[in-house]
């Protein structure tokens, strides 16, 4: 014969309300709340103040940008230095009028897999020097519009090559990655412009003086923010051999995918209690179930038993077909 459905008869334990067993039964049930509480807790994720979110920024070259070269000038005694600047704002260069020198400069941006997100830029600057002038070192910072839509951040930031040498080049490559630097935790769904204001500014006449417009000045300011961009090159390449008639800085600078930290939303951080709170209480209520089936079956405590009467024995007729 075929099983075709069956149904379980269900045993019931009563007591009265003021008893030892309600008692003992509320105890249970406030461990079973509590408990689970407790161990989520103790683990100090619980209550989630920071997150991650790794995402691509969406970075632009403004095609602006500051230039140093600086080396001594070969066969004088004593021996002579230069100091050669370039910028592409008018007024810094009027400032330095005297140690301008004007390079070539190129540059590209390349979105490889077609995301509308630029995935790296190439770059190549040609500072013309004279053939008894020896470069041994060399400072650019290139200005950037970045962008992390998702929170969203906008600003103005600073990718800041600084590269010396013990021998005189005459060329020096790069490959380097710019990178998100963050002193507090961005909020989600929140704008932050607060640093969408230009990074070099030699605009005001008023703030004509070396000391305003000096290489110190200018990276001591951008340091104190709290949202910039480093350019992190671990290993630049110097050349000698090339044409003596210019200086050459070329290099791929690459738009990585970075890791933000942020202060979650209130609904995350509910989602996240409760999913660790959950885990514990399933798991506290299939170990706690036998214990409590144990003291009941057994009578450790005084309970009234019944159980489920047998459909036949009803007042309703039994059919057989």
């Amino acid at each position: 014969m075929l099983v075709l459905f069956s149904q379980p008869f269900s045993r019931h334990f009563h007591a009265p309300l003021c008893s030892t067993a309600t008692f003992i039964l509320t105890i249970y049930h406030v461990l079973w709340i509590i408990v689970p509480y407790i161990i989520a807790y103790s683990t100090r994720s619980f209550w989630l103040k920071e997150n991650t979110y790794r995402v691509q920024p969406q970075v632009s070259f403004k095609h602006e940008l500051i230039l140093l070269v600086e080396g001594i000038i070969e066969g004088t005694s004593p021996i002579e230095t230069f100091s050669y600047v370039y910028g592409t704002y008018p007024g810094y260069n009027n400032f330095y009028k005297s140690n301008v020198r004007v390079p070539l400069i190129k540059t590209s941006e390349i979105d490889i897999n077609r995301d509308s997100l630029n995935d790296y830029m190439r770059f190549e600057i040609s500072m013309p020097v004279f053939k008894n002038e020896s470069v041994y070192r060399t400072r650019v910072a290139f200005v950037y519009d970045y962008q992390i839509p998702d929170f969203p951040l906008i600003m103005e930031s600073l990718g800041i090559l600084d590269l010396s040498t013990p021998i005189p080049g005459s060329q020096v490559s790069v490959d380097g990655e710019l990178l998100f630097i963050q002193n507090e935790l961005l909020q989600m769904g929140t704008i932050r412009n607060k640093y969408n204001v230009a990074c070099l500014n030699f605009t005001n006449p008023w703030d004509y003086n070396m000391y305003n417009w000096s290489w110190e000045t200018l990276i001591e300011n951008y340091m104190e923010r709290n949202e910039k961009t480093e350019l992190k090159v671990n290993y630049p390449i110097w050349k000698t051999e090339g044409s003596a008639e210019d200086f050459k800085i070329t290099g791929k600078i690459r738009y990585n995918k970075q890791l933000i930290h942020y202060r979650p939303s209130l609904l995350e951080v509910l989602k996240n209690a409760w999913i660790q709170y959950l885990a514990f209480y399933i798991l506290l209520g299939i170990l706690l179930k036998p214990f409590k089936a144990f003291i009941f079956e057994n009578q450790v405590i005084r309970t009234r038993m019944t159980v489920d009467r047998v459909p036949g024995e009803s007042s309703h007729k039994l059919h057989q077909f």
